[in-house]
């Protein structure tokens, strides 16, 4: 529903719109634009404007984003923008860590305390890399 809110804010939020509009741009279904405008129109995300009549009838209702309904866009973008990434290879790789770390932990040694030993011999084959391309350089000068 918090998607559904935010498709139409970004689509008014251009410029406003009517709801025949918006039910185009969207290709969803009249009472579904409606009923989620309602609810908005009472969150105080949009609020209704009369547009002018330049046909004979009845002047068009445009929908227009308020204060409120441009902060809840923002913010949604940026939740948008923080989401994690994952994907299935990612959940069978993290179920699979967790197995051996807790294989670690039946055998009596603390995963935390083998990563620590990784990284210092991780941080020793790097130092001892730009140590060896360091003597390099001055030996080519």
């Amino acid at each position: 529903m918090i998607d559904e809110k935010a498709a139409i804010l970004m689509t008014i939020n251009p410029g406003p719109c009517g709801v025949r509009e918006l039910v185009e741009k969207l290709s969803w279904k009249t009472s579904r634009v409606v009923s989620l405008l309602k609810a908005m129109e009472n969150e105080g995300l949009v609020d209704f404007r009369e547009g002018s009549a330049l046909n004979r009838g009845r002047p068009k209702k445009l929908v227009v984003p308020t204060t409120l309904g441009h902060e809840f866009l923002e913010s949604f973008k940026e939740c948008q923008r923080r989401a994690i990434q994952i994907n299935q290879n990612d959940i069978k790789s993290a179920v699979h860590q967790a197995h051996l770390a807790r294989k670690l932990e039946e055998y009596g040694v603390s995963p935390y305390q083998r990563f620590i030993e990784l990284m210092n011999v991780a941080f020793k084959v790097r130092d001892s890399v730009i140590n060896e391309e360091s003597t390099k350089t001055r030996a080519n000068f």
